[in-house]
């Protein structure tokens, strides 16, 4: 079983593919409660009465199930290209990443992730597979209220849903090669930190359960952007939706009428902890809006109590602002945000300088997960929302069956930042595979830094990625041992860091990347003038969804016989929509924001009483 996984690894990691697409870091549903289909199934016929001369109205309640399913495409969202799927035609280990460390063997350069981000062995390997999954119990109250009584066609309604939403990832990983290496004296402190000391598995981390114990650094722990290892769920009302509407033009065999829509939000904000955080509701915004209804009756045969209608329901709505929390990435480096930041300080200690000038900051002995400095209160908006469904039914006595289509389209999330003048400028820098400490290597008066005194760099490397750094080489060590020991020797010394200079403290004395070797050949170099993250350095885009999916339903409703004006319905329905399906590149998508739509089918029993 692991030589078949290994082998695929080596298959995926010779397809390369440039990554000039978007992720995102959060995943926007639809509204359980803006769902036209379960709405309108076995509601339309008892609603729009024109023979109907006083108040009248109606009270329904559904229960429905849906599952969702096309676990790829939401793969394919949050992981871009990094997600490595397979042939059709397997059925093990469909949609993964690999971990693995900068001194491995076979690195796929777009494709692996870096471990040392996660505090792993630089030789750790492992494939981290993900089949997320949403399902959402639904329980909606309905009401009808028919004013004819005051105006002819004049009618109110609410709709009241509670959704109880389960999200998994489905998060599991398999270790090919848990590793035997430490981080050598430098890397991240100063005396170098040994194997049982580090992280052994990535979702040790990545849940925010487990950071390496470096002595002489804070590592902090991951506190945003976490993947889960278990389900999350959430239970809320998703938001209170009425309509104020008018049929200008009723009568037997056709309506046409307008609406005023209003929702009132309910559910749960996004917060940023968690890439993939359950949602109920809109995400917590107002809408306003209008909307169409219209029906025509295209064959009826009253002998035989049978009918068939045809039904259009249109709205449009704007989401007004929601104050919400989300996490992003810096730009241009798709999930960038599980890389590690440097914090640095502009207090320089033992006159380090590079070439005889000063850098503006050196290391300060701190490290974090860029995520954790770039989740942030933000201000969404939507400006447009709208939702079509077209259906027909027929009707023979008391039963009619409905058959139907909806799309659904929400515009592009527009983001802005609440409090971005909060982000510590001049403070963090990404830190890749650089060396963070340089040692004195020669002392020429006794008042010198004595030889092997460890010194803080300012060295920084924006041009790292989540899949590498820029020292050692982005595909990998070499399979022969000499080889990669020159390798892994000249990356010690930051050739690839941010203006890489030689590094010099003290009295004028030479840095060194380790005691063992003191002569010049062996200088470390630090960065004249280190490069920070800025706050102009986020992608608010990679924040941002939109939302286009179609929709198939049918319903079957039976009316039960009463006694005076009050009768009962009673039916079940199915439904299933299609959200964008994953694809080779560019089917992420151009535009600044991705059609992240879910896909899902359900399943509801409805029943109403009228009178």
């Amino acid at each position: 079983m692991k030589k078949k996984i290994i082998s695929i690894i080596i298959l995926f990691s010779s397809i390369l593919h440039a990554q000039n697409t978007q992720v995102i870091t959060i995943i926007s549903p639809r509204s359980q409660g803006f769902d036209t289909p379960r709405v309108v199934s076995g509601w339309d016929l008892v609603t729009h009465c024109p023979t109907q001369e006083k108040f009248h109205s109606t009270y329904a309640v559904s229960l429905e199930a849906a599952t969702s399913f096309r676990p790829e495409r939401i793969n394919q969202c949050l992981f871009g290209e990094d997600i490595i799927r397979r042939n059709a035609e397997d059925n093990e280990w469909k949609d993964f990443i690999v971990v693995s460390g900068s001194q491995t063997e076979k690195r796929s350069p777009q494709k692996d992730w870096l471990a040392d981000y996660f505090g792993l062995p630089t030789d750790f390997k492992s494939l981290v597979h993900f089949r997320p999954r949403v399902n959402n119990v639904i329980v909606e109250l309905q009401t009808f209220f028919g004013f004819n009584n005051l105006k002819k066609g004049l009618y109110a309604e609410l709709f009241f849903p509670v959704v109880y939403t389960n999200w998994d990832l489905n998060m599991q990983e398999i270790v090919i090669n848990p590793g035997t290496n430490g981080y050598v004296p430098g890397y991240f402190n100063t005396q170098g930190v040994d194997h049982d000391h580090l992280v052994t598995k990535f979702t040790q981390y990545i849940s925010g359960c487990r950071v390496p114990d470096i002595a002489g650094l804070t590592f902090q722990p991951l506190q945003q952007g976490k993947m889960a290892k278990h389900s999350l769920r959430a239970t809320h009302a998703a938001e209170l939706r009425g309509n104020l509407g008018y049929d200008h033009f009723i009568h037997d065999l056709h309506h046409v009428g307008v609406k005023i829509q209003v929702a009132a939000p309910l559910g749960n904000k996004p917060q940023g902890i968690y890439l993939f955080e359950p949602i109920v509701g809109n995400q917590h915004h107002w809408e306003l809006g209008l909307g169409v209804t219209a029906h025509a009756v295209m064959w009826d045969n009253p002998a035989h109590e049978e009918k068939v209608d045809f039904f259009i329901n249109a709205t449009l709505n704007h989401l007004f602002r929601s104050n919400q929390r989300r996490a992003f990435d810096l730009q241009c480096k798709p999930n960038s945000r599980y890389m590690l930041a440097e914090k640095m300080t502009s207090f320089i200690s033992d006159n380090l300088t590079g070439d005889n000038i000063t850098p503006s900051a050196q290391f300060n002995r701190q490290v974090t997960s860029i995520v954790n400095l770039t989740t942030y209160d933000v201000v969404v908006r939507v400006n447009v929302q709208a939702d079509v469904a077209l259906y027909c039914s027929y009707t023979f006595k008391n039963n009619y069956w409905t058959f139907g289509y909806n799309a659904w389209k929400r515009g592009c999330e527009n983001i802005s930042l609440k409090n971005n003048i909060h982000f510590k400028e001049n403070m963090w820098a990404i830190k890749g595979d650089a060396q963070v400490f340089g040692f004195i290597g020669e002392q020429n008066t006794p008042t010198d830094l004595p030889i092997g005194t460890p010194v803080a760099l300012s060295a920084t490397e924006t041009k790292a990625t989540i899949n590498y750094g820029t020292n050692l080489p982005k595909s990998g060590v070499s399979e022969d041992a000499t080889e990669r020991a020159i390798q892994i020797h000249n990356a010690l010394k930051n050739p690839g860091i941010n203006f890489p200079q030689p590094a010099f403290a003290g009295n004028n004395q030479r840095l060194v990347a380790s005691t063992n070797d003191l002569t010049i050949a062996n200088q470390i170099n630090t960065s004249i003038q280190p490069i920070f993250i800025s706050c102009m350095d986020i992608d608010l885009n990679s924040g941002s969804t939109s939302g286009f999916s179609h929709k198939m339903f049918t319903h079957f409703n039976h009316t039960i016989t009463t006694y005076g004006r009050a009768y009962a319905d009673i039916g079940f329905g199915s439904e299933i929509e299609f959200g964008r399906q994953a694809g080779p590149p560019p089917a992420i998508g151009d535009d600044k924001c991705i059609n992240c739509a879910l896909s899902f089918w359900g399943v509801w029993l409805k029943g109403s009483v009228s009178w």
